[in-house]
């Protein structure tokens, strides 16, 4: 018992451990990308103010999404599972938490509005493997 006890505990200081130095070594600015290609967007006018992120049940339909500063982001559950729509890093969702939405059941669709720019990951926080990027501007 006092074995399990002592597992437990040392289990529950590493995570904390990696959270924290997880968390504090993370950045909000999008890291330089040498190998940009010429046909993605390069600054705030050329990138979409509107956009839909598709989700089904294989995952998300496109693994990288770009959108203007203020545009408008549309998440729709076109699966047959609820999509807990969620910032990186699982399973806390703190890198950009605008992006963390309410569930949505199949067939559901909500918006949200991103004004921090930079490159954010996101997830369904219900099959986290399910990822992608969305890169505001």
């Amino acid at each position: 018992m006092k074995k399990n006890v002592l597992i437990t505990v040392a289990v529950v200081i590493l995570a904390a451990l990696v959270l924290v130095f997880g968390l504090s070594s993370k950045t909000n600015s999008p890291a330089p990308d040498s190998t940009q290609s010429q046909t993605e967007p390069t600054d705030q006018s050329e990138a979409p103010t509107d956009i839909t992120i598709t989700y089904t049940d294989s995952g998300f339909a496109e693994q990288a999404y770009t959108v203007a500063t203020g545009g408008t982001v549309t998440v729709t559950n076109d699966s047959s599972q609820v999509l807990e729509f969620s910032s990186d890093d699982h399973p806390v969702h703190t890198d950009n938490p605008e992006l963390n939405m309410e569930a949505l059941q199949p067939g559901e669709t909500g918006q949200f509005t991103p004004s921090q720019t930079g490159e954010w990951g996101f997830h369904n926080h219900l099959v986290s493997s399910h990822s992608g990027q969305l890169t505001v501007r």
